[in-house]
């Protein structure tokens, strides 16, 4: 709570001594002012009067050039002259000093000799009682000459009063020192009384006023108990009806969240129903389509081994009859291989068989499988193998058919594109590898049209297909054989527009222990 007592005692007494002290000055400067006017008109008078005595022995000096002559024995009589009529008119009086002063600021006479024929025209009040104005000046001065004694240590009334001709101008200035130290005494004796008298009055009103104060400061803590009181029972209040708040809110989050777990757990159920009846029939249709695949297979096996055996007696015998049977015998071995790698697809992807992995070095398995493969007219191979002897698991026969399907699929797009990035009329596969940490990558770069950014999403999809002739299942079964050996596979575009293939397996166990 606020200190009011305090603070009103400490700030009150300031206020009264200060209020006190500053009365006193006010008063002491104003009764100064009335002492100073008072004894001005005393000085005007006594200057006046003392003029009409002095100025038929001062007359011939009044001038400059009476002034310049004041050497002789006769301004000497006349000085003496003057002391005496001055003295006379001073004597039992608080007038000490009297000085004359002419028309050019000269000091004719003065009780202290040693001023006469003083130049006092850049004085302050010889320059106003010139301009026919007295000046009064209350000073406090230590040591100053006077008739018949020095004054010491007192309070002196100086006045310079003009004195005017018959013309109205100003003809001499008499200066008048008055000793007003009794006076200025007696005044602070009662500067003093007064100063003491206000204090008590002050005093008391303080007192009046810190009873008051007193007594509102203890109704004004009483009342601030109370407050706090109330506060206290109030904070109690909020505190148990925010508690009982924060329960509710508890209880409604527990029930909102088993609502969300349970509309989770509705949904979760209803999507991993609906996948599992999607996976249940698309386990069923694959299960009908390997059935019927099988039998295909195998029955159409028969005919195409029947054909393949004719091809090559129909081979030996153009050969043995020298006839130009060469290409068109080509074509058809193509076509045969072609539909025995179809059959092929069409069981791999019915059938998951398990991989017999062995530690393979990559790049060298990799050159030798390209090596056996026939590139189409127009299409050249580049070869960047940078896996550095790197072994990793592979199954030989299975993986064999990826780089195949990879291989075809990358010839048949260049082959459908007529002309190679750049206006170079050769089309160009690169295929690189490179290390990447604990895997190997593996990238198959053409130069063909690319894939769409539309079908990127359907590719691996099985029986999805952009080739007339094609059955789907290429891209579907190399995925699959990728992910059997723990890797990747990425489709994306190259710098040069075409389609960037990218295949990722894991190193072999055993030569990252060794390392």
């Amino acid at each position: 709570m606020f200190p009011l007592l305090r603070y009103f005692s400490i700030a009150s007494a300031v206020a009264l001594l200060g209020a006190t002290v500053l009365i006193v000055m006010l008063y002491r400067h104003t009764v100064l002012e009335h002492v100073v006017e008072h004894g001005e008109v005393s000085n005007v008078a006594m200057a006046q009067s003392l003029w009409t005595d002095v100025r038929p022995v001062l007359g011939p000096y009044l001038s400059s050039t009476g002034t310049s002559s004041g050497e002789g024995p006769a301004f000497g009589s006349m000085i003496a002259r003057l002391r005496q009529i001055v003295g006379e008119r001073i004597d039992g009086r608080t007038v000490f000093k009297v000085k004359i002063i002419n028309q050019e600021g000269m000091v004719l006479f003065s009780t202290q000799e040693s001023q006469i024929g003083t130049d006092y025209s850049r004085s302050a009040g010889v320059i106003s009682a010139l301009s026919g104005r007295t000046a009064s000046e209350l000073t406090r001065r230590d040591d100053i000459g006077a008739l018949g004694h020095p004054v010491s240590d007192a309070d002196i009334l100086s006045s310079y009063v003009p004195i005017f001709g018959e013309g109205g101008d100003v003809e001499a200035i008499v200066e008048i020192y008055d000793n007003v130290t009794a006076l200025t005494h007696h005044l602070g004796r009662s500067f003093i009384g007064a100063g003491f008298a206000i204090f008590g009055l002050f005093g008391l009103i303080y007192l009046f006023l810190l009873l008051i104060v007193l007594r509102a400061s203890r109704t004004i803590s009483q009342q601030h108990r109370q407050i706090l009181e109330s506060q206290a029972a109030m904070a109690e209040k909020n505190r148990e009806l925010g508690e009982e708040i924060r329960e509710r809110v508890r209880a409604e989050e527990a029930l909102r969240d088993l609502n969300d777990d349970l509309e989770q757990r509705v949904a979760d159920g209803s999507v991993q129903l609906r996948e599992t009846r999607e996976d249940l029939s698309r386990k069923q249709r694959l299960a009908t389509l390997g059935q019927l695949i099988g039998s295909v297979g195998h029955d159409l096996r028969n005919p195409l081994g029947t054909i393949r055996n004719s091809l090559a007696a129909v081979a030996v015998l153009a050969e043995q009859a020298e006839l130009n049977l060469k290409r068109p015998l080509e074509r058809i071995d193509r076509s045969l291989r072609r539909c025995e790698s179809i059959i092929d697809d069409l069981l791999d992807h019915t059938r998951v068989r398990d991989l017999q992995l062995a530690p393979t070095a990559i790049d060298s398995w990799l050159k030798a499988v390209l090596d056996e493969l026939t590139l189409p007219e127009g299409i050249t191979l580049r070869c960047d193998l940078s896996a550095d002897g790197m072994a990793v698991p592979l199954d030989a026969d299975r993986f064999r058919r990826v780089v195949v399907n990879l291989f075809d699929n990358a010839c048949q797009a260049m082959a459908g594109n007529q002309d190679a990035p750049g206006g170079d009329s050769a089309h160009r596969l690169t295929v690189t590898t490179r290390i990447l940490g604990e895997r190997v990558e593996i990238s198959f770069d053409d130069t063909g049209t690319g894939i769409p950014p539309d079908l990127m999403s359907k590719i691996f999809e099985p029986l999805f297909t952009t080739k007339p002739d094609g059955v789907g299942l290429g891209l579907p079964m190399v995925k699959q054989i990728v992910e059997q050996h723990g890797g990747e596979i990425d489709i994306g575009r190259n710098g040069g527009g075409g389609a960037r293939i990218t295949l990722q397996l894991p190193r072999h166990q055993a030569e990252e222990e060794a390392a």
